[in-house]
């Protein structure tokens, strides 16, 4: 198993990372990739998030997978398949592509603040060129 620092990666969003203005961060991704209907049209169930309750479940279903694809890995190169961790950023790709079909990506940069356990800080989503 190939893990960082030898210590499994968390599977959970808001366990492996400290992430400022969720929602915020959902409306600017929503805006950067292709046009989904992110609302369902009758809800079983109220959610806080009922402008994007789908996207917001994909993005942390898409994060846990690639999270436990990483920890299965058997070396640095297959697990860099799933999630790229290198000295001070990690990302990894949402399954999501722009109007012009360029990937997205959710970026992490190394944890500074003083009032958080967690080691990544969510910096939020982006097209690397």
């Amino acid at each position: 198993m190939f893990c960082e620092r030898n210590k499994a990666m968390e599977t959970d969003l808001f366990e492996f990372a400290y992430v400022p203005d969720w929602y915020g961060q959902l409306e600017e991704l929503e805006g950067l990739v292709l046009p989904e209907p992110w609302k369902f049209k009758r809800p079983s169930v109220e959610t806080k998030n009922q402008d994007m309750p789908i996207l917001e479940r994909y993005i942390h279903t898409v994060f846990r997978k690639q999270s436990i694809d990483f920890n299965s890995a058997n070396d640095a190169v297959e697990a860099a398949r799933y999630f790229h961790v290198e000295n001070e950023c990690a990302c990894f790709h949402t399954g999501l592509y722009t109007g012009r079909y360029k990937a997205v990506y959710g970026f992490f940069d190394r944890n500074k603040r003083r009032d958080s356990m967690l080691d990544w800080y969510f910096r939020g989503f982006y097209i690397f060129h």
